[in-house]
Protein backbone atom coordinates (compact mmCIF):
# COMPACT_ATOMS: atom_id res chain seq x y z
CA UNK A 1 0.00 0.00 0.00
CA UNK A 2 2.75 2.41 1.03
CA UNK A 3 4.81 1.48 -2.01
CA UNK A 4 1.82 2.15 -4.29
CA UNK A 5 1.28 5.58 -2.74
CA UNK A 6 4.93 6.41 -3.20
CA UNK A 7 4.77 5.25 -6.84
CA UNK A 8 1.66 7.33 -7.48
CA UNK A 9 3.34 10.35 -5.88
CA UNK A 10 6.42 9.86 -8.07
CA UNK A 11 4.25 9.53 -11.16
CA UNK A 12 2.28 12.64 -10.22
CA UNK A 13 5.48 14.57 -9.63
CA UNK A 14 6.83 13.40 -13.00
CA UNK A 15 3.65 14.55 -14.72
CA UNK A 16 3.97 17.97 -13.05
CA UNK A 17 7.59 18.26 -14.18
CA UNK A 18 6.57 17.25 -17.71
CA UNK A 19 3.74 19.80 -17.77
CA UNK A 20 6.07 22.50 -16.41
CA UNK A 21 8.69 21.69 -19.07
CA UNK A 22 6.10 21.77 -21.85
CA UNK A 23 4.71 25.07 -20.61
CA UNK A 24 8.19 26.56 -20.28
CA UNK A 25 9.07 25.42 -23.80
CA UNK A 26 5.93 26.99 -25.24
CA UNK A 27 6.45 30.24 -23.32
CA UNK A 28 10.21 30.55 -23.66
CA UNK A 29 10.13 32.31 -27.03
CA UNK A 30 7.38 34.82 -26.19
CA UNK A 31 8.81 35.39 -22.71
CA UNK A 32 12.27 36.08 -24.15
CA UNK A 33 10.83 38.51 -26.68
CA UNK A 34 8.77 40.15 -23.96
CA UNK A 35 11.86 40.56 -21.81
CA UNK A 36 13.90 41.75 -24.78
CA UNK A 37 11.41 44.46 -25.66
CA UNK A 38 10.52 44.87 -22.01
CA UNK A 39 14.03 46.26 -21.67
CA UNK A 40 12.52 49.37 -23.19
CA UNK A 41 10.57 49.75 -19.99
CA UNK A 42 13.21 48.53 -17.56
CA UNK A 43 15.58 51.17 -18.93
CA UNK A 44 15.43 54.77 -17.73
CA UNK A 45 17.38 55.95 -20.78
CA UNK A 46 16.46 57.49 -24.12
CA UNK A 47 15.23 54.75 -26.45
CA UNK A 48 14.97 56.75 -29.66
CA UNK A 49 16.71 59.93 -30.81
CA UNK A 50 14.27 62.37 -32.41
CA UNK A 51 16.13 65.44 -33.73
CA UNK A 52 14.58 68.80 -32.92
CA UNK A 53 15.13 72.12 -34.68
CA UNK A 54 17.69 74.20 -32.81
CA UNK A 55 15.40 77.23 -32.73
CA UNK A 56 16.03 80.94 -33.07
CA UNK A 57 17.71 81.35 -29.67
CA UNK A 58 20.13 78.43 -29.80
CA UNK A 59 23.81 79.46 -29.61
CA UNK A 60 26.05 78.73 -32.60
CA UNK A 61 28.94 76.30 -32.33
CA UNK A 62 32.08 78.02 -31.07
CA UNK A 63 35.13 76.94 -33.08
CA UNK A 64 37.56 79.26 -31.28
CA UNK A 65 40.63 77.76 -29.58
CA UNK A 66 40.02 76.14 -26.24
CA UNK A 67 41.14 77.84 -23.09
CA UNK A 68 44.12 76.42 -21.29
CA UNK A 69 43.52 73.99 -18.46
CA UNK A 70 45.69 76.29 -16.37
CA UNK A 71 43.16 79.13 -16.59
CA UNK A 72 43.42 80.92 -13.22
CA UNK A 73 40.50 80.64 -10.83
CA UNK A 74 39.51 84.26 -10.35
CA UNK A 75 35.92 83.81 -9.22
CA UNK A 76 35.50 84.14 -5.47
CA UNK A 77 32.98 81.31 -5.35
CA UNK A 78 35.38 78.91 -7.06
CA UNK A 79 38.23 79.89 -4.75
CA UNK A 80 36.05 79.22 -1.70
CA UNK A 81 35.09 75.79 -3.04
CA UNK A 82 38.72 74.89 -3.77
CA UNK A 83 39.82 75.92 -0.30
CA UNK A 84 37.02 73.89 1.27
CA UNK A 85 37.95 70.76 -0.70
CA UNK A 86 41.69 71.25 -0.21
CA UNK A 87 41.04 70.90 3.52
CA UNK A 88 38.83 67.84 3.05
CA UNK A 89 39.34 64.15 3.72
CA UNK A 90 41.46 62.57 1.01
CA UNK A 91 40.73 58.95 1.90
CA UNK A 92 37.65 57.02 2.91
CA UNK A 93 36.28 53.48 3.02
CA UNK A 94 33.56 51.71 1.09
CA UNK A 95 32.63 48.04 1.19
CA UNK A 96 35.53 47.52 3.56
CA UNK A 97 38.05 48.87 1.04
CA UNK A 98 40.07 52.10 1.13
CA UNK A 99 38.79 54.74 -1.29
CA UNK A 100 40.11 57.98 -2.73
CA UNK A 101 38.31 61.29 -3.11
CA UNK A 102 39.81 62.53 -6.40
CA UNK A 103 38.12 65.92 -6.06
CA UNK A 104 40.02 66.57 -2.81
CA UNK A 105 43.20 65.39 -4.53
CA UNK A 106 42.57 67.89 -7.34
CA UNK A 107 42.01 70.74 -4.89
CA UNK A 108 45.15 69.89 -2.91
CA UNK A 109 47.34 69.63 -5.99
CA UNK A 110 45.84 72.84 -7.37
CA UNK A 111 46.81 74.60 -4.14
CA UNK A 112 50.22 72.89 -3.99
CA UNK A 113 49.27 71.37 -0.66
CA UNK A 114 50.19 67.90 0.69
CA UNK A 115 51.62 66.88 -2.68
CA UNK A 116 53.52 63.80 -1.47
CA UNK A 117 50.55 62.63 0.59
CA UNK A 118 48.24 62.98 -2.40
CA UNK A 119 50.51 60.96 -4.68
CA UNK A 120 50.93 58.23 -2.07
CA UNK A 121 47.18 58.09 -1.49
CA UNK A 122 46.42 57.72 -5.20
CA UNK A 123 48.85 54.82 -5.52
CA UNK A 124 47.56 53.11 -2.36
CA UNK A 125 44.06 52.31 -3.63
CA UNK A 126 42.62 49.93 -6.18
CA UNK A 127 39.19 50.21 -7.85
CA UNK A 128 36.68 49.45 -5.12
CA UNK A 129 33.69 48.72 -7.35
CA UNK A 130 32.62 48.45 -10.98
CA UNK A 131 31.32 51.07 -13.38
CA UNK A 132 27.93 51.47 -14.99
CA UNK A 133 24.49 51.71 -13.45
CA UNK A 134 23.89 49.84 -10.20
CA UNK A 135 21.02 47.38 -10.23
CA UNK A 136 20.07 44.08 -8.61
CA UNK A 137 22.69 42.04 -10.52
CA UNK A 138 25.29 44.83 -10.48
CA UNK A 139 24.90 46.18 -6.95
CA UNK A 140 28.43 47.55 -6.75
CA UNK A 141 28.41 49.90 -9.73
CA UNK A 142 28.75 53.65 -10.22
CA UNK A 143 32.57 53.67 -10.12
CA UNK A 144 32.41 55.92 -13.20
CA UNK A 145 31.25 58.64 -10.77
CA UNK A 146 34.86 58.41 -9.54
CA UNK A 147 36.46 57.87 -12.94
CA UNK A 148 35.09 61.12 -14.33
CA UNK A 149 37.09 63.05 -11.70
CA UNK A 150 40.12 60.79 -12.05
CA UNK A 151 40.25 61.73 -15.74
CA UNK A 152 40.17 65.42 -14.78
CA UNK A 153 42.91 64.86 -12.21
CA UNK A 154 45.08 63.02 -14.74
CA UNK A 155 44.80 65.62 -17.51
CA UNK A 156 44.76 68.78 -15.41
CA UNK A 157 48.19 67.96 -14.02
CA UNK A 158 49.63 66.00 -16.94
CA UNK A 159 52.29 68.65 -17.51
CA UNK A 160 52.96 69.27 -13.81
CA UNK A 161 55.21 66.39 -12.68
CA UNK A 162 56.01 68.44 -9.59
CA UNK A 163 52.35 68.04 -8.57
CA UNK A 164 51.24 64.74 -10.15
CA UNK A 165 54.26 62.45 -10.29
CA UNK A 166 54.76 60.53 -13.56
CA UNK A 167 54.50 57.18 -11.79
CA UNK A 168 51.24 58.33 -10.18
CA UNK A 169 49.82 59.34 -13.55
CA UNK A 170 50.72 55.90 -14.95
CA UNK A 171 49.02 54.24 -11.97
CA UNK A 172 45.83 56.20 -12.60
CA UNK A 173 45.78 55.14 -16.25
CA UNK A 174 46.84 51.53 -15.78
CA UNK A 175 44.95 50.67 -12.59
CA UNK A 176 42.32 53.19 -11.54
CA UNK A 177 40.72 53.87 -14.91
CA UNK A 178 38.96 50.59 -15.63
CA UNK A 179 37.38 51.29 -19.04
CA UNK A 180 39.49 49.36 -21.52
CA UNK A 181 39.51 48.73 -25.25
CA UNK A 182 37.69 50.43 -28.10
CA UNK A 183 34.22 48.89 -27.89
CA UNK A 184 31.71 51.18 -26.16
CA UNK A 185 29.27 49.78 -23.62
CA UNK A 186 25.84 51.33 -24.24
CA UNK A 187 24.10 48.92 -21.83
CA UNK A 188 24.42 48.51 -18.06
CA UNK A 189 26.63 45.60 -16.91
CA UNK A 190 25.00 42.15 -16.82
CA UNK A 191 21.97 43.09 -18.95
CA UNK A 192 23.25 41.28 -22.08
CA UNK A 193 22.54 44.35 -24.16
CA UNK A 194 18.81 44.23 -23.46
CA UNK A 195 18.66 47.51 -21.54
CA UNK A 196 19.97 50.91 -22.62
CA UNK A 197 22.44 52.62 -20.30
CA UNK A 198 21.61 56.09 -19.04
CA UNK A 199 23.00 59.27 -20.56
CA UNK A 200 25.21 60.30 -17.67
CA UNK A 201 26.82 56.84 -17.36
CA UNK A 202 27.56 56.61 -21.09
CA UNK A 203 29.20 60.03 -21.10
CA UNK A 204 31.34 59.17 -18.08
CA UNK A 205 32.40 55.65 -19.08
CA UNK A 206 32.97 56.33 -22.76
CA UNK A 207 34.66 59.65 -22.06
CA UNK A 208 37.02 57.83 -19.69
CA UNK A 209 37.64 55.08 -22.26
CA UNK A 210 38.37 57.65 -24.98
CA UNK A 211 40.77 59.72 -22.89
CA UNK A 212 42.53 56.64 -21.51
CA UNK A 213 43.20 55.46 -25.08
CA UNK A 214 44.37 58.94 -26.01
CA UNK A 215 46.80 58.93 -23.09
CA UNK A 216 48.33 55.64 -24.20
CA UNK A 217 48.54 56.86 -27.81
CA UNK A 218 50.29 60.12 -26.86
CA UNK A 219 52.02 59.46 -23.52
CA UNK A 220 52.14 55.70 -23.00
CA UNK A 221 55.14 53.42 -22.98
CA UNK A 222 57.27 52.97 -26.07
CA UNK A 223 55.12 49.95 -26.96
CA UNK A 224 51.86 51.88 -26.52
CA UNK A 225 52.54 55.25 -28.15
CA UNK A 226 51.26 55.58 -31.70
CA UNK A 227 49.60 52.16 -31.81
CA UNK A 228 46.44 52.14 -33.98
CA UNK A 229 44.29 50.47 -31.32
CA UNK A 230 44.79 53.54 -29.14
CA UNK A 231 44.16 56.03 -31.97
CA UNK A 232 40.57 57.11 -31.36
CA UNK A 233 40.43 58.73 -34.80
CA UNK A 234 40.98 55.32 -36.42
CA UNK A 235 39.75 52.69 -33.97
CA UNK A 236 36.06 53.64 -34.23
CA UNK A 237 35.62 54.87 -30.67
CA UNK A 238 36.05 58.53 -31.57
CA UNK A 239 33.43 58.30 -34.31
CA UNK A 240 31.00 56.50 -31.97
CA UNK A 241 31.45 59.05 -29.20
CA UNK A 242 31.10 61.99 -31.60
CA UNK A 243 27.85 60.49 -32.94
CA UNK A 244 26.58 60.12 -29.39
CA UNK A 245 27.36 63.77 -28.66
CA UNK A 246 25.66 64.82 -31.90
CA UNK A 247 22.54 62.96 -30.80
CA UNK A 248 22.48 65.06 -27.62
CA UNK A 249 23.28 68.18 -29.62
CA UNK A 250 20.40 67.51 -32.04
CA UNK A 251 17.78 66.21 -29.60
CA UNK A 252 18.78 67.89 -26.34
CA UNK A 253 19.49 66.18 -23.04
CA UNK A 254 17.28 63.23 -22.25
CA UNK A 255 18.03 63.63 -18.52
CA UNK A 256 17.19 67.34 -18.66
CA UNK A 257 17.56 69.26 -15.38
CA UNK A 258 18.12 65.90 -13.70
CA UNK A 259 18.56 65.82 -9.95
CA UNK A 260 21.28 64.62 -9.36
CA UNK A 261 22.52 63.24 -12.69
CA UNK A 262 23.00 66.60 -14.41
CA UNK A 263 26.13 67.06 -12.32
CA UNK A 264 27.78 63.92 -13.67
CA UNK A 265 26.75 64.76 -17.23
CA UNK A 266 28.25 68.24 -17.01
CA UNK A 267 31.50 66.95 -15.49
CA UNK A 268 31.86 64.35 -18.26
CA UNK A 269 31.23 67.05 -20.89
CA UNK A 270 33.79 69.34 -19.28
CA UNK A 271 36.40 66.60 -19.76
CA UNK A 272 35.37 66.14 -23.39
CA UNK A 273 35.48 69.89 -24.00
CA UNK A 274 38.92 70.31 -22.45
CA UNK A 275 41.08 67.31 -23.26
CA UNK A 276 40.45 65.50 -26.60
CA UNK A 277 42.93 66.18 -29.37
CA UNK A 278 40.01 65.88 -31.82
CA UNK A 279 38.84 69.48 -32.22
CA UNK A 280 35.38 68.53 -33.56
CA UNK A 281 34.65 66.34 -30.55
CA UNK A 282 35.71 69.11 -28.18
CA UNK A 283 33.69 71.76 -30.06
CA UNK A 284 30.57 69.58 -29.97
CA UNK A 285 30.92 69.07 -26.22
CA UNK A 286 31.36 72.83 -25.80
CA UNK A 287 28.25 73.53 -27.88
CA UNK A 288 26.18 71.21 -25.68
CA UNK A 289 27.51 73.00 -22.59
CA UNK A 290 26.73 76.39 -24.11
CA UNK A 291 23.14 75.37 -24.90
CA UNK A 292 22.59 74.02 -21.39
CA UNK A 293 24.06 77.11 -19.76
CA UNK A 294 22.11 79.54 -21.96
CA UNK A 295 18.94 77.66 -21.05
CA UNK A 296 19.89 77.96 -17.39
CA UNK A 297 20.48 81.71 -17.79
CA UNK A 298 17.00 82.27 -19.25
CA UNK A 299 15.29 79.79 -16.92
CA UNK A 300 16.60 81.19 -13.65
CA UNK A 301 16.50 84.36 -11.57
CA UNK A 302 19.32 85.24 -9.19
CA UNK A 303 20.70 81.68 -9.45
CA UNK A 304 17.34 80.17 -8.43
CA UNK A 305 15.01 78.12 -10.54
CA UNK A 306 12.03 75.79 -10.46
CA UNK A 307 11.97 73.68 -13.60
CA UNK A 308 10.45 70.34 -14.56
CA UNK A 309 13.04 67.57 -14.53
CA UNK A 310 13.58 63.97 -15.56
CA UNK A 311 14.87 61.61 -12.86
CA UNK A 312 14.46 60.98 -9.96
CA UNK A 313 10.72 61.15 -9.16
CA UNK A 314 11.39 60.57 -5.47
CA UNK A 315 12.73 64.14 -5.41
CA UNK A 316 9.37 65.56 -6.52
CA UNK A 317 8.84 67.20 -3.14
CA UNK A 318 11.97 69.36 -3.28
CA UNK A 319 11.23 73.03 -2.67
CA UNK A 320 14.79 74.37 -2.45
CA UNK A 321 15.24 76.69 -5.44
CA UNK A 322 18.95 75.84 -5.60
CA UNK A 323 18.50 72.08 -5.25
CA UNK A 324 19.49 71.19 -8.81
CA UNK A 325 23.17 70.49 -9.33
CA UNK A 326 23.60 72.76 -12.33
CA UNK A 327 23.42 75.72 -9.96
CA UNK A 328 26.86 75.36 -8.28
CA UNK A 329 28.53 75.33 -11.72
CA UNK A 330 26.75 78.57 -12.60
CA UNK A 331 27.64 80.12 -9.23
CA UNK A 332 31.32 79.59 -10.03
CA UNK A 333 31.16 80.59 -13.70
CA UNK A 334 29.29 83.81 -12.89
CA UNK A 335 31.10 84.62 -9.64
CA UNK A 336 27.72 84.76 -7.87
CA UNK A 337 28.10 85.06 -4.11
CA UNK A 338 25.88 82.30 -2.83
CA UNK A 339 25.36 81.15 0.74
CA UNK A 340 28.56 79.23 1.68
CA UNK A 341 26.46 76.52 3.33
CA UNK A 342 24.69 75.96 0.01
CA UNK A 343 28.01 75.84 -1.79
CA UNK A 344 29.53 73.33 0.62
CA UNK A 345 26.51 71.05 0.30
CA UNK A 346 27.37 70.56 -3.38
CA UNK A 347 31.03 71.53 -3.40
CA UNK A 348 31.99 68.77 -5.84
CA UNK A 349 30.33 70.71 -8.68
CA UNK A 350 31.80 74.04 -7.60
CA UNK A 351 35.33 72.66 -7.36
CA UNK A 352 35.19 71.04 -10.78
CA UNK A 353 33.70 74.17 -12.35
CA UNK A 354 36.58 76.14 -10.86
CA UNK A 355 39.45 73.97 -12.08
CA UNK A 356 38.21 73.04 -15.55
CA UNK A 357 39.03 75.45 -18.40
CA UNK A 358 35.49 75.95 -19.73
CA UNK A 359 34.06 79.43 -19.17
CA UNK A 360 30.71 80.98 -20.04
CA UNK A 361 30.25 83.30 -22.99
CA UNK A 362 30.21 86.82 -21.56
CA UNK A 363 26.60 87.58 -22.48
CA UNK A 364 25.41 84.30 -20.94
CA UNK A 365 27.12 85.30 -17.71
CA UNK A 366 25.48 88.73 -17.83
CA UNK A 367 22.00 87.34 -18.49
CA UNK A 368 22.39 84.81 -15.70
CA UNK A 369 23.12 87.58 -13.23
CA UNK A 370 20.56 90.14 -14.49
CA UNK A 371 17.78 90.29 -17.07
CA UNK A 372 18.01 93.57 -18.93
CA UNK A 373 14.65 93.32 -20.74
CA UNK A 374 11.45 91.20 -20.79
CA UNK A 375 11.43 87.92 -22.74
CA UNK A 376 9.29 84.85 -23.35
CA UNK A 377 11.01 81.57 -24.29
CA UNK A 378 10.10 77.94 -24.84
CA UNK A 379 12.48 74.95 -24.66
CA UNK A 380 11.42 71.72 -26.36
CA UNK A 381 12.59 68.34 -25.07
CA UNK A 382 10.98 66.12 -27.68
CA UNK A 383 8.26 63.45 -27.78
CA UNK A 384 6.78 62.21 -24.51
CA UNK A 385 8.80 64.80 -22.59
CA UNK A 386 7.98 68.08 -20.90
CA UNK A 387 8.68 71.51 -22.35
CA UNK A 388 10.12 74.36 -20.33
CA UNK A 389 8.33 77.70 -20.67
CA UNK A 390 9.54 80.96 -19.13
CA UNK A 391 8.33 84.54 -19.00
CA UNK A 392 11.07 86.69 -17.54
CA UNK A 393 12.12 90.27 -16.99
CA UNK A 394 14.38 92.42 -14.81
CA UNK A 395 12.37 91.72 -11.63
CA UNK A 396 10.51 88.46 -12.22
CA UNK A 397 10.46 84.98 -13.70
CA UNK A 398 7.41 82.82 -14.34
CA UNK A 399 8.40 79.17 -14.79
CA UNK A 400 5.87 76.68 -16.14
CA UNK A 401 5.75 73.54 -14.02
CA UNK A 402 5.65 71.19 -16.99
CA UNK A 403 4.00 67.84 -17.46
CA UNK A 404 4.60 64.28 -16.26
CA UNK A 405 4.34 61.73 -19.09
CA UNK A 406 3.82 58.40 -17.34
CA UNK A 407 5.89 56.32 -14.95
CA UNK A 408 8.54 55.31 -17.47
CA UNK A 409 9.25 58.93 -18.42
CA UNK A 410 10.44 59.70 -14.87
CA UNK A 411 9.47 63.33 -15.45
CA UNK A 412 8.51 65.43 -12.44
CA UNK A 413 6.08 68.29 -13.07
CA UNK A 414 6.40 71.21 -10.68
CA UNK A 415 4.05 73.97 -9.60
CA UNK A 416 4.13 76.89 -12.00
CA UNK A 417 6.06 79.50 -10.03
CA UNK A 418 6.60 83.24 -9.95
CA UNK A 419 9.98 84.23 -8.55
CA UNK A 420 10.74 87.83 -7.63
CA UNK A 421 13.98 89.54 -6.70
CA UNK A 422 13.22 89.12 -3.02
CA UNK A 423 15.83 86.51 -2.14
CA UNK A 424 13.30 83.73 -1.50
CA UNK A 425 15.28 80.50 -1.59
CA UNK A 426 12.35 78.13 -1.23
CA UNK A 427 9.41 77.47 -3.53
CA UNK A 428 7.09 78.06 -0.59
CA UNK A 429 8.20 81.70 -0.65
CA UNK A 430 6.97 82.13 -4.25
CA UNK A 431 3.60 82.62 -5.90
CA UNK A 432 2.52 79.20 -7.18
CA UNK A 433 -0.07 77.61 -9.44
CA UNK A 434 -0.62 73.94 -8.72
CA UNK A 435 -2.54 71.60 -10.99
CA UNK A 436 -5.56 69.58 -9.97
CA UNK A 437 -4.75 66.26 -8.26
CA UNK A 438 -1.25 64.72 -7.94
CA UNK A 439 1.59 66.09 -10.07
CA UNK A 440 1.49 62.97 -12.22
CA UNK A 441 -1.84 64.23 -13.62
CA UNK A 442 -0.76 67.81 -14.34
CA UNK A 443 -0.35 69.49 -17.70
CA UNK A 444 1.10 72.56 -16.03
CA UNK A 445 2.15 74.31 -19.27
CA UNK A 446 -0.20 77.29 -19.17
CA UNK A 447 2.37 80.08 -19.38
CA UNK A 448 2.84 82.89 -21.90
CA UNK A 449 4.13 86.46 -21.63
CA UNK A 450 3.46 87.73 -18.06
CA UNK A 451 0.58 85.26 -17.68
CA UNK A 452 -0.04 81.80 -16.22
CA UNK A 453 -3.07 79.56 -15.76
CA UNK A 454 -3.89 76.09 -14.44
CA UNK A 455 -6.86 73.89 -13.56
CA UNK A 456 -5.85 73.89 -9.90
CA UNK A 457 -5.13 76.66 -7.43
CA UNK A 458 -3.18 79.93 -7.32
CA UNK A 459 -1.36 80.38 -4.02
CA UNK A 460 0.30 83.51 -2.62
CA UNK A 461 3.24 82.99 -0.28
CA UNK A 462 3.03 83.82 3.39
CA UNK A 463 3.67 87.53 3.92
CA UNK A 464 2.32 88.50 0.48
CA UNK A 465 -1.21 89.31 1.54
CA UNK A 466 -3.47 90.92 -1.03
CA UNK A 467 -3.54 94.72 -1.15
CA UNK A 468 -7.04 94.60 -2.62
CA UNK A 469 -9.64 91.87 -3.28
CA UNK A 470 -12.62 92.15 -5.61
CA UNK A 471 -14.65 89.17 -6.87
CA UNK A 472 -12.23 86.44 -8.05
CA UNK A 473 -9.32 88.91 -8.17
CA UNK A 474 -6.71 89.46 -5.51
CA UNK A 475 -4.09 92.15 -6.19
CA UNK A 476 -0.68 91.89 -4.55
CA UNK A 477 1.80 94.74 -4.33
CA UNK A 478 5.54 94.03 -4.54
CA UNK A 479 7.38 96.49 -2.25
CA UNK A 480 10.78 95.47 -3.67
CA UNK A 481 9.71 96.73 -7.11
CA UNK A 482 7.63 99.95 -7.13
CA UNK A 483 4.64 99.94 -9.53
CA UNK A 484 4.82 96.11 -9.75
CA UNK A 485 1.49 94.36 -9.12
CA UNK A 486 0.54 90.68 -9.27
CA UNK A 487 -3.09 89.78 -10.02
CA UNK A 488 -4.44 86.34 -9.11
CA UNK A 489 -7.86 84.78 -9.69
CA UNK A 490 -9.20 81.49 -8.34
CA UNK A 491 -12.34 80.10 -9.96
CA UNK A 492 -14.16 76.82 -9.47
CA UNK A 493 -12.19 75.09 -12.25
CA UNK A 494 -9.27 77.40 -13.00
CA UNK A 495 -6.64 79.67 -11.52
CA UNK A 496 -4.89 82.62 -13.19
CA UNK A 497 -1.91 84.85 -12.54
CA UNK A 498 -1.06 88.02 -14.48
CA UNK A 499 1.84 90.42 -13.98
CA UNK A 500 1.78 94.20 -14.24
CA UNK A 501 5.42 95.26 -13.77
CA UNK A 502 4.74 98.94 -14.58
CA UNK A 503 1.25 99.63 -13.27
CA UNK A 504 1.11 103.35 -12.49
CA UNK A 505 -2.15 103.38 -10.50
CA UNK A 506 -3.46 101.68 -7.35
CA UNK A 507 -4.26 97.99 -6.73
CA UNK A 508 -7.93 98.97 -6.52
CA UNK A 509 -7.81 100.55 -9.98
CA UNK A 510 -6.18 97.41 -11.39
CA UNK A 511 -8.93 95.23 -9.91
CA UNK A 512 -11.55 97.49 -11.47
CA UNK A 513 -9.78 97.37 -14.86
CA UNK A 514 -9.57 93.57 -14.75
CA UNK A 515 -13.22 93.21 -13.75
CA UNK A 516 -14.26 95.54 -16.57
CA UNK A 517 -12.19 93.62 -19.11
CA UNK A 518 -13.35 90.23 -17.79
CA UNK A 519 -16.92 90.71 -16.54
CA UNK A 520 -18.01 87.08 -16.93
CA UNK A 521 -16.34 84.50 -14.70
CA UNK A 522 -17.56 81.69 -16.97
CA UNK A 523 -15.65 83.23 -19.88
CA UNK A 524 -12.63 83.79 -17.63
CA UNK A 525 -12.30 80.01 -17.31
CA UNK A 526 -11.00 79.85 -20.89
CA UNK A 527 -10.00 83.39 -21.94
CA UNK A 528 -8.28 86.32 -20.21
CA UNK A 529 -8.47 89.86 -21.50
CA UNK A 530 -5.79 92.36 -20.56
CA UNK A 531 -6.98 95.90 -19.72
CA UNK A 532 -5.52 97.05 -23.07
CA UNK A 533 -7.81 94.64 -24.93
CA UNK A 534 -5.37 91.87 -25.93
CA UNK A 535 -6.48 88.35 -25.08
CA UNK A 536 -5.01 85.01 -24.04
CA UNK A 537 -7.13 81.94 -24.77
CA UNK A 538 -6.48 78.64 -23.04
CA UNK A 539 -7.81 75.22 -22.08
CA UNK A 540 -6.69 74.40 -18.54
CA UNK A 541 -7.78 70.78 -19.09
CA UNK A 542 -5.80 70.33 -22.32
CA UNK A 543 -4.53 66.75 -22.72
CA UNK A 544 -0.87 65.99 -22.17
CA UNK A 545 1.15 66.80 -25.28
CA UNK A 546 -0.90 69.93 -25.92
CA UNK A 547 0.08 73.42 -24.76
CA UNK A 548 -2.57 74.81 -22.43
CA UNK A 549 -2.38 78.17 -24.23
CA UNK A 550 -4.44 78.06 -27.45
CA UNK A 551 -4.34 81.61 -28.86
CA UNK A 552 -2.59 84.92 -28.11
CA UNK A 553 -4.06 88.21 -29.35
CA UNK A 554 -6.53 86.20 -31.41
CA UNK A 555 -3.84 84.19 -33.23
CA UNK A 556 -3.69 80.39 -32.78
CA UNK A 557 -0.38 79.05 -31.45
CA UNK A 558 1.59 75.86 -32.08
CA UNK A 559 0.35 73.66 -29.25
CA UNK A 560 2.26 70.44 -30.08
CA UNK A 561 5.11 70.90 -27.64
CA UNK A 562 6.53 67.45 -28.38
CA UNK A 563 7.81 69.02 -31.62
CA UNK A 564 8.94 72.41 -30.32
CA UNK A 565 12.51 73.55 -31.14
CA UNK A 566 15.17 73.30 -28.45
CA UNK A 567 15.22 77.07 -27.85
CA UNK A 568 12.68 79.43 -29.34
CA UNK A 569 10.55 82.45 -28.51
CA UNK A 570 10.87 86.17 -28.03
CA UNK A 571 14.22 86.38 -26.34
CA UNK A 572 17.55 88.17 -26.44
CA UNK A 573 19.75 87.78 -29.50
CA UNK A 574 23.26 87.88 -28.07
CA UNK A 575 26.85 87.34 -29.13
CA UNK A 576 28.37 84.19 -27.68
CA UNK A 577 31.86 85.57 -27.22
CA UNK A 578 34.04 84.52 -24.30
Amino acid sequence: MGMARRKNARDGFAVLILLWAMTAAMCAGPMWQAFKFGGRYFSTARLEVVPLPMGSLCPPMDQSPRLSASTPVEETTGAVALEFDASGELMGRENGMPTLNPRVAIAKLHAGRDIEEVNRAICSVTPWKGSGSSWIFNPSGNYDFVEVDLVSLLYLFRDRPDRLHPETARYIVDVLLIENGVVPRPSPPRTRGLVTETENHILMTEGARYLKNQWYFERGTDEQRGRPEFDNDRNGLGEWLLDYLRDIQNAGFYEFNSIPYMSFTLRALLNLEAFPRNAELAATARHILDIANWQYALGSLDIRRCAPFRRQPRRAGLTDLQADEHTPFMCVWTGYNTDPAKLYASVREATMAAVMPYRLPKAVREWTLAKSSPYFVRFGHGPQASPEIYSGGPDYLISAGGVARGWRSQIVARPTSLMLRDGAGDLRGCFQLTGRGPYTEWNNTGVCDRFACTNGTAIAPEGREAAFISGPWSIHAIPEAPHFLVAMANGPSFALLALFPEWSSTPEELAKALSAANPNETDLAHAFRWPDGNTVEFDVDAPKGTWVISAIAGKPVDRDYDRWPQMDGEGPQILFER
